[in-house]
């Protein structure tokens, strides 16, 4: 259970249904699997992290506060899937292009 779905889908059907499973509860790893809000928690509780922005899709779908190198990643993607490391300017569309076909939510960090 070390995908999204079985650190939190399968885990409160699991709970739902009284089935006894090892681990954590769903409602502690769920914060995990969103790069946003685990980037927030982290920041709030004094770690220190990247510079970087959240890109919503038909919203706002370029960075404005960070610029190359950068990593960029869809928000609520499992694993590495979609993300993209950015060294030169004119790979950035691709490499915005890519993350949002896994994900309307894009975070886009300094690289480090």
């Amino acid at each position: 259970m070390f995908c999204v779905e079985g650190m939190t889908r399968f885990r409160s059907l699991f709970d739902l249904l009284d089935i006894p499973f090892l681990g954590n509860r769903e409602y502690t790893v769920w914060p995990a699997t969103d790069k946003a809000t685990t980037k927030q928690l982290l920041d709030a509780s004094g770690v220190r992290v990247p510079k970087g922005e959240l890109l919503v899709k038909g919203q706002q779908e370029r960075p404005s506060s960070v610029s190359v190198p950068l990593v960029v990643k869809p928000c609520n993607e499992d694993n590495s899937r979609g993300i993209t490391l950015v060294k030169r300017e004119e790979d950035l569309a691709a490499a915005l292009e890519y993350a949002f076909s896994f994900d309307p939510r894009v975070v886009v960090d300094e690289y480090i």
